[in-house]
């Protein structure tokens, strides 16, 4: 949904002051902030005028317009009204003994004022279809992309209770461990499973992977963006925007391969270009590991344990828990 655009406080800004507006008063057209309008509510003159809420304030604009667009019409349509009539009296007395030329100039002018109300209508309820059309297929748009977005999530729903903490072991024998459900640390320890120390990240790492003695490339499952940590000195060495949510990740000869999810396994230099993507069905693929000519990843939904070439070509597939 679009957000509403800012509306400011109105004595505030008479006098150079910027305050959002948090009621709108329907009689002055106008916002006003909580001070100013219990100021408004206590003046005799303004005590009976009503406020709504600047939520309520776009909704309640378009119903005004409508209403002063509806007002002008029928202002010019009296108005037409009272030019004719205007015109019958004036007729009275100059045509006195002419009653039939007066009776048919009032059939005429009768004949016209109901074709034009008639057009009128006509016109009014056009533009009611038309917008009602228009909202129509804007919510049908919305709730196409609602169900599209419940699906994602339900298929993300049946699969997280299959993913499991990713972990790279580092190159001075210590196993660096991502528990994505409960932390957002990176838990080091040894190689009988013992806690060494912690580093904290930016949110609840799902994937690791080593580049060299001093650095990992971390994932966050449900964010976009990869981070490159230097473990050494504890801090961020820098974060890589990617199309969507990313999971498994692995590195080999000074690339990294990510599973970005909808979009496949993205190869990218560590300056976060995009080199390549391979297509696959990401959707259910969380996890990556690659060696010097090949790429492994796992599909959760198959059971599947997959082979590709660097560039992507199918090798072997193996069922894992074959039926």
């Amino acid at each position: 949904m679009a957000s509403l655009t800012s509306v400011f406080c109105g004595p505030c800004g008479f006098v150079g002051d910027t305050k959002n507006a948090k009621n709108w008063c329907i009689h002055c057209e106008e916002g006003f902030c909580i001070d100013c309008e219990k100021y408004h509510r206590s003046m005799k003159i303004s005590r009976d005028h009503q406020f709504i809420s600047i939520e309520a304030y776009p909704k309640h604009a378009k119903i005004s317009t409508a209403f002063v667009d509806l007002e002008k019409t029928i202002s010019a349509t009296l108005e037409s009204v009272q030019e004719c009539v205007s015109d019958q009296d004036l007729a009275i007395v100059t045509t006195e003994n002419d009653s039939e030329s007066i009776k048919k100039v009032v059939e005429d002018t009768r004949k016209t004022l109901h074709q034009y109300v008639d057009q009128l209508q006509q016109k009014l309820l056009f533009d009611l279809e038309s917008k009602h059309e228009s909202c129509k297929t804007k919510y049908s748009n919305v709730l196409k992309e609602l169900k599209i977005a419940e699906k994602d999530l339900e298929t993300m729903k049946e699969h997280m209770s299959q993913i499991k903490d990713g972990c790279t072991i580092l190159p001075y024998d210590r196993i660096l461990t991502a528990h994505y459900w409960d932390s957002t640390e990176l838990t080091d320890c040894n190689m009988n499973g013992e806690d060494v120390c912690v580093f904290p990240v930016s949110n609840k790492p799902f994937d690791l992977t080593t580049i060299d003695t001093q650095r990992i490339a971390v994932t966050y499952g449900m964010k976009p963006y990869i981070e490159i940590i230097n473990i050494k000195k504890n801090s961020v060495d820098k974060q890589i925007e990617c199309e969507n949510n990313c999971w498994g990740i692995a590195y080999q000869d000074e690339k990294l391969y990510v599973i970005v999810y909808y979009k496949g396994i993205v190869e990218m230099d560590l300056d976060g270009n995009t080199l390549n993507t391979i297509d696959i069905e990401s959707e259910t693929v969380y996890y990556i590991a690659t060696s010097r000519d090949f790429i492994y990843y796992t599909d959760n939904t198959k059971d599947e344990l997959h082979c590709c070439s660097m560039t992507g070509e199918e090798m072997w597939f193996l069922k894992t828990n074959p039926s």
